[in-house]
């Protein structure tokens, strides 16, 4: 069960642990359990969802493709992307009557794996919204 922690009436800054990004007016935080940070809008189409791991060594373009492959993703489906100080793959896919996104990032030895769904008659209505999330990613050394 989602619990809405803060609505924001503008832009503010979210951090945690080695990463941060800018949340735009009317974006609200969800707290899912912990380990996974999700965000919506107050109309409420879709969630984006953020997970992060630390690695001991810098993360590799190729611990994103495994990481990907673990995660059920296409590696051959990959499309290469930039978010913010964050580098790595993005990939979209269809799963019954939701559309999904993905996205593997890293900067230095943090990763992060991002996802946005919503159903697919929503497709697209919030893309400029998710692009300006993750497009305000910014690494934050520990």
């Amino acid at each position: 069960m989602r619990k809405i922690l803060q609505v924001f009436g503008s832009n503010l800054e979210f951090s945690r642990g080695s990463w941060a990004l800018v949340l735009p007016k009317n974006c609200s935080l969800l707290d899912e359990d912990g380990d996974v940070v999700g965000f919506v809008t107050d109309d409420g189409f879709g969630v984006l969802q953020l997970s992060s791991y630390i690695k001991d060594d810098v993360v590799s373009d190729s611990d994103l493709i495994e990481f990907s492959e673990e995660m059920g993703l296409q590696p051959h489906n990959l499309k290469a992307t930039v978010q913010g100080d964050f580098t790595g793959f993005s990939i979209e896919a269809t799963n019954n009557d939701t559309w999904w996104r993905s996205w593997c990032l890293r900067c230095n030895s943090t990763m992060i794996f991002a996802t946005y769904n919503c159903e697919i008659d929503d497709r697209g209505v919030e893309d400029q919204l998710v692009e300006e999330l993750l497009s305000s990613l910014t690494y934050k050394r520990q």
